[in-house]
């Protein structure tokens, strides 16, 4: 594959990591009646998909410069 196609995934998974921050930060800090009973499962939901971001942007990165 080529290399700018890595960059781009990259890119990609890194701009969604960073909107996956402010909507954990928006999870943890509801008081919503809708998401305050079930705040513990939708904060690990949200820090377990911003993780996988995380490693994907890595991933995908580290696999451009090879």
């Amino acid at each position: 594959m080529n290399k700018t196609f890595y960059k781009i995934l990259a890119f990609i998974f890194g701009f969604m990591a960073i909107g996956g921050i402010s909507e954990s930060y928006r999870i943890m800090t509801s008081s919503a009646p809708d998401i305050a009973p079930q705040r513990t499962y939708l904060t690990i939901m949200s820090l377990g998909i911003l993780a996988l971001f995380l490693f994907l942007t890595r991933y995908f990165w580290r696999k451009r410069k090879n």
